[in-house]
């Protein structure tokens, strides 16, 4: 067997880790796995990258916002590592895991590949792979749910709001997304994830019908087209309302249209975009 891929100084702290997330979780815990960039030999950037965590817990338990804190300050405290360095950690359980195991692109396929570094022994691996979802079946479903997603942070953009063009731009993204990942195009790398140009061009290379939505993705700023952020507010461009409105047409106009080509019945009435009409003064009515 082939020892897999570990970034040097992220195995040098996942003992640690593990220690005090069993530390707060014990018996409820089944498997923690690290998966990501840190497995990826030359994909991880320090300084950059997080360091990936998934904590498999047992079918019934569940984990309280007040332990997640916990956990998150015990690591904190055990290690020195704020400056270098975020371990984001999320909790699920081990059939939601390997119900994707023969599908590598999506965030729990790329889990169920993970490098193992506690087992309580708990999990029947014979049991997860017969569950698993076939290829074709696991790619319709991560592209229903993308695409899903997409129409969910459209239902988000409203124009009075600042951050409204960040989630149109999502939405855009995540519509490419559902495209791309029936096709085995992995858009996991961070250089690409929310690059709305990048995922365009590479969409329409499989589905060259797409090439009508040029103006639309043109119509997204191009800094905001580009970034990975967690604090948008600061990155965000300021617009008129009228360009938020705009540009949240436009990403409308891309995930219905990738919504026809994939022939995807995907339910956002339940999330309709909100834009309300507005008088010269800019007050909504």
């Amino acid at each position: 067997m082939i020892a897999q891929y570990i970034q040097p100084e992220v195995a040098a702290i996942m003992p640690k880790v593990v220690d005090q997330i069993l530390r707060t979780l014990g018996e409820s815990v089944d498997r923690i796995v690290l998966h990501g960039s840190a497995i990826k030999e030359g994909a991880f950037r320090t300084g950059e990258s997080d360091i990936d965590v998934v904590v498999m817990l047992k079918p019934d338990h569940t984990v309280s916002f007040r332990d997640q804190l916990n956990v998150q300050r015990l690591i904190e405290s055990a290690l020195d590592i704020e400056s270098w360095t975020h371990i984001e950690i999320n909790y699920m359980t081990g059939e939601r895991v390997y119900r994707y195991k023969n599908f590598k692109l999506c965030y729990q396929g790329g889990v169920a590949h993970g490098v193992i570094f506690f087992d309580s022994g708990r999990i029947d691996d014979n049991i997860c792979t017969a569950a698993a979802l076939t290829m074709e079946e696991a790619r319709q479903e991560i592209s229903h749910h993308y695409l899903q997603q997409s129409w969910i942070w459209l239902g988000e953009a409203h124009p009075l709001l600042h951050r409204s063009t960040w989630s149109a731009s999502r939405a855009a993204c995540r519509a490419f997304h559902s495209v791309l990942v029936t096709h085995d195009f992995d858009v996991a790398p961070k250089l690409i994830r929310w690059h709305l140009p990048v995922l365009f061009d590479a969409a329409c290379r499989f589905n060259p019908a797409l090439s009508q939505l040029s103006s639309s993705v043109s119509a997204v700023p191009p800094d905001l087209a580009s970034f990975d952020l967690v604090d948008y507010d600061e990155a965000t461009p300021e617009l008129s309302i009228q360009a938020r409105r705009q540009v949240i047409a436009q990403a409308m106009r891309i995930a219905r249209r990738v919504e026809r080509i994939l022939g995807l019945k995907v339910s956002h009435a339940r999330h309709p975009p909100f834009h309300p009409k507005h008088n010269k003064e800019g007050r909504h009515e």
